[in-house]
């Protein structure tokens, strides 16, 4: 004998009932998610896992059915605040909609105005007025690493703070200034306080400070025969 129960709601003029099978509430609320989850067990754990669940959904009761929306609803708020945290960990991208191979000059200095000066040329990297040919693989990579650096994590957005991380605008370790091909051009402000803390940056137009995990850019090497083609050097 099925195991019925009353379903109560109201209308504008009196409350009602209905006698309706348990077996429906169960089908209606639970049964399309717990299939879904009785395929990816059979897909990850075998089919007898699956045939495992299928059997428990079969046999549920009211009382399994409160507590499975319940773990449901946990589940989703923490798939919900997981997600959150790995956008965080990402971190923001400083030109999300360009890439290296998007740059047609890069400009590096130090405040002691010490240059690096790289230019392409027939889709080729080289370096200073004349033009000298660079270690291309050593560029691009840096290139790349310059336009699409993840930060990982605000550190200020006050003015009065940007000489503590050496990003201020008379006072950095590195400027850079990238030229796309489009013609526009930005500046970033790099700054490594200590060797042993993270690499700061900052847009010269934005007031955003961001810390920065990435080596190739705690101490770029400003000499530029450092940079020439191997049998240039």
């Amino acid at each position: 004998m099925q195991m019925r129960e009353y379903v109560r709601f109201w209308t504008d003029e009196k409350r009602h009932s209905l006698l309706i099978d348990s077996s429906f509430i169960k089908r209606i609320l639970i049964c399309p998610v717990a299939f879904r989850f009785s395929d990816a067990y059979q897909y990850f754990l075998g089919k007898s896992y699956g045939q495992l669940i299928n059997h428990w959904i079969n046999d549920m009761t009211p009382q399994k059915t409160i507590y499975s929306l319940f773990i449901l609803v946990v589940f989703t708020v923490l798939a919900g605040c997981s997600s959150a945290v790995d956008s965080q960990v990402m971190g923001t991208s400083l030109f999300p909609e360009r890439h290296g191979f998007d740059l047609k000059r890069v400009v590096i200095s130090d405040a002691d105005s010490n240059t690096l000066d790289f230019k392409r040329v027939d889709c080729v990297w080289v370096i200073g007025e004349a033009n000298k040919p660079s270690d291309e693989t050593r560029v691009t990579a840096l290139t790349e690493k310059l336009v699409g650096m993840a930060t990982t994590g605000l550190v200020t957005q006050k003015s009065d703070r940007y000489e503590q991380f050496n990003v201020g605008d008379d006072k950095f370790n590195r400027k850079i200034v990238l030229t796309f091909k489009d013609g526009k051009s930005f500046s970033l402000l790099l700054g490594t306080p200590a060797i042993t803390k993270p690499t700061y940056v900052r847009r010269a137009d934005k007031a955003d400070v961001f810390a920065v995990d990435e080596p190739m850019l705690k101490q770029i090497n400003l000499e530029p025969k450092s940079w020439l083609a191997p049998e240039e050097g």
